[in-house]
Order: C-alpha cells, then structure tokens, then sequence
C-alpha cells in the first residue's frame, strides 16, 4: 500500500526502524523470484532509490534474495537509471552484482526509460562495468523465452 519508489511518498520510509524496510524489501524479492511468474527481477535494490541507508552492509540483507533468484534460475536486470536517481549509482550496486556473478545469476540491461530519449542510456558503460566483474554475456527475453549474447571484447 506504499509507493516506496516515489518522491511523493518519502514519507513511508520515516514509518519503519533499522533494518525492517530492506528485510522486508528483499523478503519480497526473493518471494517474487520463487513465484515462477518471472523471468527477470528488475532492479533488484530499487529499495535504494532516495538513499535511505540501511544499517546493516546491503549485501548482507540482499543475499537471502539473491540465493532465491540463483536458485529459481531467473535473471537479474541492471538498470543505468539510478545513476539519474538520488542515490547515483546503477541497480545493483556494485556488491550486490558482483554476488550475483558469483551466484551464476544470469543479467540483462535495462534503462527504465520513460521517454524515447533514454532508451539503452548509458549501456555501454554498464556493459563495460559488467565485464569488469566477470559477466561475458547478457540474456534478453522472447516470449518468455531466454537467449544468451556474448559480450563483445
């Protein structure tokens, strides 16, 4: 009942203590990756949108959630439009996407462009960004179905 991810609602975030909001936020990821109802988790720490920090490390807190998504086998997206958010940095962060890799958790690219002029922002830095790490391909979807690019050197 709370739009977490608008600035009109920042509000909500006063209502919870320490840790509880990104428990519960990942609790919800990994319920979702365990549905079977979808492919891709799209910006998986979302949660960090307007940089309400969190007390514990954020790895530590996700990787409930990253170990659902390993083991439902479903894909993870990195999204270049929280480098244009208050908190300045893609979903995932750095930590997190570096888990994931280590997890065989498979990735697709996303600009969560609301307007034509922002469609793949940025890929090419996520991309390099993604080699740094380890990835050596990206994974898109046709009808539900999941196809495998390699990542150009």
């Amino acid at each position: 009942g709370w739009i977490f991810d608008d600035p009109d609602h920042l509000e909500g975030y006063q209502e919870w203590q320490g840790d509880d909001l990104y428990a519960a936020y990942f609790a919800t990821v990994a319920e979702a990756a365990r549905s079977g109802l979808f492919q891709i988790m799209g910006h998986p720490d979302v949660i960090r949108v307007f940089g309400f920090p969190c007390q514990s490390p954020l790895l530590e807190l996700a990787m409930p959630a990253l170990e659902a998504i390993a083991a439902a086998d479903v894909a993870i997206e990195i999204n270049t439009n929280g480098k244009y958010k208050p908190v300045g940095e893609y979903y995932p962060n750095i930590a997190l996407l570096k888990a994931a890799y280590r997890l065989g958790i498979p990735i697709t690219l996303g600009s969560d462009a609301h307007e034509p002029a922002n469609v793949a922002r940025d890929f090419q830095d996520a991309v390099n960004l993604l080699r740094e790490v380890g990835y050596k391909s990206i994974v898109t979807f046709h009808q539900k179905q999941r196809l495998e690019y390699q990542i150009a050197l």
